[in-house]
């Protein structure tokens, strides 16, 4: 089980571990795998989950990583702010990170 919150200050006590949850490295592994496309939303608050171990493993396996909106601060945005007809654009992986 992983953690989620409508506000992301409320996971700052819990340890990244404990937000991250034992399964989802698995998930992630797998549709890093599997997936046709990689589309990146961390949003901002990206930071409490594993961002850097993601771009790691997409680089390592060769995956080209996308987002929908790029931030100002360079983090992928969150796609419940960016309407439906945005098309991806390249952030990273394969490619090199940004």
């Amino acid at each position: 089980m992983a953690y989620r919150a409508t506000d992301p200050n409320k996971l700052l006590p819990l340890s990244r571990e404990i937000r991250f949850g034992p399964d989802n490295r698995k998930h992630i592994l797998y549709a890093l795998r599997e997936a046709g496309t990689v589309i990146c939303g961390w949003g901002k608050k990206g930071h409490l989950g594993p961002v850097d171990w993601v771009a790691t493993i997409a680089r390592t396996m060769g995956v080209t990583l996308y987002a929908l909106k790029i931030n100002m601060d360079g983090t992928p945005q969150h796609p419940l702010y960016i309407p439906y007809s945005k098309e991806p654009e390249w952030f990273g992986g394969a490619n090199g990170w940004r």
